[in-house]
């Protein structure tokens, strides 16, 4: 079972796991993500799906690279995991 959030803010992209659960973050599209949610779905994975939204241009992507540097994963990009024995 899965909990999917849409983050359409920078505050709701999420630098830990969230409700400490396995925290799968990525585009709100299907793309590099999906075999990722199928493969956690099929594993019966409780995890959060975290799927940001792009906005509009010209601000097209603004939000998510004005929060990259606060995710704490190294070569941070889209898609990333968290999970929550992640040490800080």
């Amino acid at each position: 079972m899965s909990i999917t959030i849409v983050a359409s803010t920078p505050e709701q992209i999420p630098t830990e796991a969230v409700d400490g659960k396995l925290t799968l973050v990525y585009w709100n599209i299907c793309g590099l993500a999906q075999p990722l949610r199928y493969a956690l779905a099929c594993a019966g994975i409780d995890f959060v799906d975290v799927r940001v939204e792009p906005g509009e241009p010209p601000v097209y992507k603004k939000m998510w690279f004005d929060k990259k540097p606060e995710v704490p994963v190294p070569f941070v990009n889209l898609p990333y995991i968290l999970s929550p024995n992640m040490s800080q």
